[in-house]
């Protein structure tokens, strides 16, 4: 089971968007790296650490079928609060019996 963001991501007909209770379900606990190495632990209780070099506290919620989040600057910092949101698409893999998921781009 992966989780990838991918730029340019061209809907094929298997993809199929995710709810936003399937999108908790798939997100709560996990931990995502990104195709640019970035990496995103979105924690049960909305806290998320977002890691790119350094660490960063922030938050992820749910706004309808998106999946937002903010991160600050490194933890010494301070917040920013630009949140980008995102839809999640699933798909059966037929190579293997498992389910895939892919991040769409960010909306702001």
């Amino acid at each position: 089971m992966g989780l990838a963001l991918l730029p340019g991501l061209a809907m094929a007909q298997e993809w199929q968007p995710l709810d936003g209770a399937e999108i908790t379900a798939v997100l709560s606990g996990r931990v995502v790296v990104y195709a640019d190495g970035a990496r995103q632990d979105f924690k049960p209780d909305g806290q998320t650490i977002c890691t790119k070099g350094r660490d960063s506290l922030g938050h992820w919620t749910l706004r309808g079928d998106l999946s937002c989040s903010v991160c600050g600057r490194p933890l010494t910092f301070g917040p920013v609060t630009l949140w980008q949101c995102r839809g999640l698409l699933s798909r059966l893999s037929r190579q293997r019996a498992a389910k895939r998921w892919v991040l769409s781009r960010p909306e702001r």
